[in-house]
């Protein structure tokens, strides 16, 4: 007895083309379900849709504002607390002033040069 192990001979002398084309899928027809039922059976594992979420948007608190100025720039940052931030910006939006403007504004009110 030949060591095939529990192949026929004839099988294992064929090429791999020949073992390849010999492939044949499952008797059995892959079913049709709908995309609202595996939806539904996602959800209920934990897994919720992301195609009817809207695209996420960072979340801004405190509005960009921009003006042109034609002259040299300095970079200035500050971080400084929310609630000052929002009575500056409102300050800007009421009197219709970009950052810049509204800092030189508020210099010239501390009479500061």
């Amino acid at each position: 007895m030949s060591d095939t192990f529990g192949f026929e001979e004839a099988a294992a002398k064929k090429t791999t083309k020949e073992r390849l084309a010999n492939i044949r899928p499952s008797s059995e027809p892959a079913r049709e379900v709908s995309i609202q039922r595996i939806d539904a059976i996602a959800d209920r594992a934990g897994f919720p849709s992301r195609e009817a979420l809207p695209m996420p948007t960072a979340p801004r608190s405190l509005p960009r504002r921009k003006k042109k100025n034609d002259e040299p720039r300095v970079h200035f940052h500050m971080h400084i607390p929310e609630t000052e931030a929002a009575a500056f910006i409102k300050f800007c939006d009421d009197n219709r002033y970009s950052y810049w403007e509204a800092l030189t504004e508020l210099m010239r009110r501390a009479n500061v040069s």
